[in-house]
């Protein structure tokens, strides 16, 4: 296994001294691309509950908390050593009854129907065992009128196209040009789809809606 394929897999899914230190590590380099995904959201003010999947370090929530601070917020990471170092940084949020960081998977969230206003992955769902089912998933879990909001550094089509390629080649990730992510993005069944692209940093979010009175079943199924 090359370099490469050593840290994305990482990435994937973190563990021992060198995941945990690779999580410690987003949250400091990341931070421009998170907050710049996260402006993607007009207004955080009226928001209940909010859950951050991969959510990593923890760096995420850290960060909703100040932009949200009304609202209750869970982080599931599928990563034990993720798990460590994201309530290790929210400890002070977790002891204050707002933060709540689980160990679970996208496919089968610890979540009843409807529980959450909006639900965000930055730099993760390349790593999402099945993209367009963890999305109808994901689409369980929010509200009527609920907010998905992917975001990242990886797609195809834009200034980093090569190297993404290269990266892709190299690991278990799956990338998507901007139009094919937001094709897979409506066919789960979302609404008022819209798509950013910051082209000079190569950053993308993509934000969707859950239709009211919305089935749960994919709206491409038959």
């Amino acid at each position: 296994m090359g370099i490469i394929s050593r840290l994305l897999s990482q990435a994937g899914h973190p563990r021992g001294k060198v995941g945990r230190f690779m999580v410690r590590e987003m949250n400091r380099k990341h931070a421009p691309l998170r907050n710049w995904v996260l402006a993607g959201v007009p207004e955080y003010g009226g928001v209940g509950r909010i859950l951050d999947l991969g959510c990593g370090g923890g760096g995420t929530i850290k960060r909703l908390a100040s932009l949200a601070p009304e609202a209750e917020i869970h982080g599931v990471d599928s990563s034990d050593d993720s798990i460590k170092v994201a309530t290790r940084i929210n400890a002070d949020l977790i002891a204050g009854g707002r933060v709540f960081v689980l160990l679970g998977t996208v496919s089968d969230l610890p979540y009843e129907r409807g529980h959450f206003d909006l639900v965000l992955a930055t730099d993760s769902h390349y790593f999402w065992p099945d993209l367009p089912s963890d999305l109808a998933e994901v689409r369980r879990v929010l509200k009527d009128g609920g907010m998905l909001l992917l975001g990242g550094g990886a797609y195809f089509g834009g200034r980093l196209d090569s190297l993404i390629r290269r990266f892709e080649a190299a690991g278990d990730m799956s990338c998507q040009t901007l139009p094919d992510l937001e094709e897979i993005v409506v066919r789960a069944g979302y609404i008022d789809v819209t798509v950013r692209e910051n082209w000079r940093k190569g950053w993308f979010s993509i934000v969707g809606t859950k239709h009211a009175g919305d089935c749960d079943i994919l709206s491409n199924a038959t």
